[in-house]
């Protein structure tokens, strides 16, 4: 039988030509599969690259967009099935794992971290973080020496530990002791250079507010301290207006803590400092996050100015601070951060009012923020705090009721203004005000629950 063809074994033409023919073939083969490899790394790159854009660009955009929130929303959901697909096909591609957790991270804070402007979705917030989270421990296991992976562990493991303590998740605990020690591992492990010293002070601020929220003040105390200082030993001239916005936010959130120990004196200089940093924010960026910072710091000073007896330099800061929240509001109803604050401005005011003896204004001010406490429970549902706060909100309105109608015995609504109070006064509960004493509000839930109780008794 004829093999020649076969085998090859000959040295023939037609072999020879066989043989050239076989390994053309296979050279063809493998350039199509590289360009094959090549058109589907290009096309990741530019999925890569679309969902950046996506996530921040377009994102960033439309948070300056006044009433966006519906949008933001839509874009949310494309932006979670987006992310969610290219973390199935991640594999071990490091680079793009990180950029998935910055993303992961970037659509918690707008699905429902409350240091931005969000559409109230905790329960997305949660999953976000979570899908994040895990992506920095596989990341790390292989990589545990990247300053850059453990910086972005300190900020995921923060927002983590916030959004479960907001929830009233018991992991909270455990996701605020790892943030801390996250950060102290960055401070330890690596040569402090400007941006690192700049991670680890907001490290420590953040720290401190997760220590305030569980009423740990002493040792709130301590870390925002370290964290000013370290925000102080930075190079002032030609930052960046987020790190300003950080050290700002680091020296309003000791003044808070110095305000809760009485010592009005120091938490005034921290907040005039604030202020200094707020306004140079604003010359820099006059965007409505900046703007919105601002408030955040007239109404604590205001807070201060009360205390220390200066009570009208008190008002005319609370005034300013809800005519910026309430501009939010009204550009947006369903910004939940943006309406929060608006109601607890309002609270200020009601306070303000009831102290200088104008019980129908203090009425008003807390039949408002009341108002606004039940829209963000309708909007977010029951979360522990803003239970809290509607109770708070129920309870002093309550109050000022009863005090117009002590007021004014003979006022066409005194007999609406008492059954009113009775309302609200069943309402909240003695049992509901689970939050911590409104700041300036006198005296804790209990004793006004019974007093008020008394009150209503001997009508």
């Amino acid at each position: 039988m004829w093999t020649g063809w076969r085998n090859c074994s000959s040295s023939s033409n037609w072999c020879n030509v066989s043989s050239r023919r076989g390994a053309g073939a296979t050279a063809w083969q493998a350039r199509i599969a590289a360009q094959e490899r090549d058109k589907a790394q290009n096309r990741f790159r530019e999925v890569r690259e679309f969902s950046r854009s996506l996530l921040f660009d377009v994102h960033n955009a439309l948070r300056n967009v006044p009433g966006a929130t519906e949008s933001r929303r839509l874009l949310l959901d494309r932006a979670v099935q987006f992310l969610d697909g290219l973390a199935a096909d991640a594999g071990d591609d490091d680079a793009l794992l990180i950029e998935l957790t910055a993303g992961y991270q970037q659509l918690a804070n707008v699905q429902g971290n409350g240091f931005s402007e969000n559409v109230g979705d905790t329960t997305g917030a949660l999953e976000s973080l979570e899908k994040a989270s895990r992506l920095l421990e596989i990341i790390s296991t292989r990589r545990p020496a990247d300053v850059d992976v453990l910086i972005r562990a300190v900020g995921v493991q923060f927002d983590l530990a916030a959004v479960q303590a907001d929830r009233g998740d018991p992991r909270a605990e455990t996701s605020r002791l790892r943030h801390e020690a996250l950060v102290r591992e960055l401070e330890d492990r690596h040569d402090l250079q400007p941006r690192t010293i700049g991670v680890v002070a907001l490290g420590y601020s953040n720290a401190g507010r997760l220590d305030a929220d569980r009423g740990d003040f002493a040792g709130a105390d301590l870390v925002y301290r370290k964290a000013v200082a370290l925000f102080d030993s930075l190079p002032q001239a030609g930052r960046a207006v987020a790190d300003i916005r950080s050290h700002s936010f680091a020296l309003k959130r000791l003044g808070g803590v110095l305000i809760r120990a009485g010592k009005f004196d120091e938490s005034e200089r921290q907040y005039r400092r604030a202020l200094a940093l707020d306004e140079e924010a604003i010359r820099l960026d006059d965007r409505p996050q900046a703007r919105y910072d601002l408030t955040f710091t007239l109404s604590d000073l205001a807070l201060v100015q009360w205390r220390l007896r200066h009570l009208d330099d008190a008002i005319a800061m609370w005034q300013r601070a809800l005519a910026i929240r309430q501009e939010a509001v009204d550009a947006d109803p369903k910004n939940t951060r943006a309406l929060a604050g608006a109601a607890t401005i309002r609270g200020r005011l009601g306070m303000a009012a009831a102290a200088l003896a104008d019980p129908m204004a203090s009425a008003s001010h807390y039949r408002e923020e009341l108002r606004m406490r039940d829209n963000l429970i309708a909007m977010n549902g029951p979360l522990p705090g803003r239970v809290s706060e509607q109770a708070w909100a129920r309870l002093l309105l309550a109050k000022a009721l009863l005090d117009s109608a002590a007021a004014s015995p003979g006022h066409a609504s005194h007999a609406a203004w008492v059954s009113e109070a009775e309302r609200l006064f069943r309402a909240a509960g003695r049992n509901s005000g689970k939050a911590p004493v409104p700041a300036g509000s006198e005296p804790g839930y209990l004793e006004l629950y019974d007093a008020l109780s008394t009150r209503l008794a001997t009508r």
